[in-house]
């Protein structure tokens, strides 16, 4: 099962790098089944479940890719090693980060409710702190490179004391 959710953690992964560089509405289609998958998955949802959320989730996801462009990360980048940005430079640049946040805060306080017509309390609860964990992974690992900083990420994270894996 393990070895399910990691390809699915990379197959989104590697599908939002792709997008980030180029912008393909068949990269998009396939960066949200992966997303999907990863929702039903995780909170287990039934056949039935699925049907309903996923118009939900599908409208969730479009508004949110909304509040962040690939543009945006470029500048984030670029302006963290320029040392010539003004303090009004930097001022405006960092509402308008706000100011994406705020509209980020809006769209998930607006899905509350819809999800609540779907999921149980456990499954509502879970909701965000999946988008959260799908979205830190990506953050971080953009690409579904490992780097040699020690997080094993899903790999085989626990051993044993002769250094074999154990299952969970």
């Amino acid at each position: 099962m393990k070895k399910i959710l990691f390809l699915a953690m990379m197959l989104v992964a590697s599908a939002t790098a792709v997008a980030q560089e180029m912008p393909d509405e068949g990269m998009e289609t396939r960066l949200f089944e992966a997303k999907m998958d990863e929702m039903v998955y995780r909170l287990k949802l039934t056949d039935e479940q699925k049907a309903k959320f996923e118009p939900i989730y599908r409208d969730y996801d479009a508004q949110m890719r909304q509040t962040v462009t690939p543009r945006d990360r470029k500048m984030d980048k670029k302006r963290s090693h320029d040392d010539n940005v003004t303090v009004e430079q930097e001022a405006a640049i960092i509402k308008e980060r706000l100011q994406g946040q705020k509209k980020a805060a809006d769209i998930r306080l607006g899905v509350v409710d819809k999800l609540a017509t779907v999921l149980n309390a456990k499954q509502l609860r879970q909701f965000f702190q999946v988008e959260k964990k799908m979205q830190e992974k990506l953050r971080h690992n953009p690409r579904g490179h490992r780097h040699g900083d020690g997080d094993r990420g899903d790999r085989g994270g626990k051993r044993g004391k002769r250094g074999d894996r154990m299952r969970d």
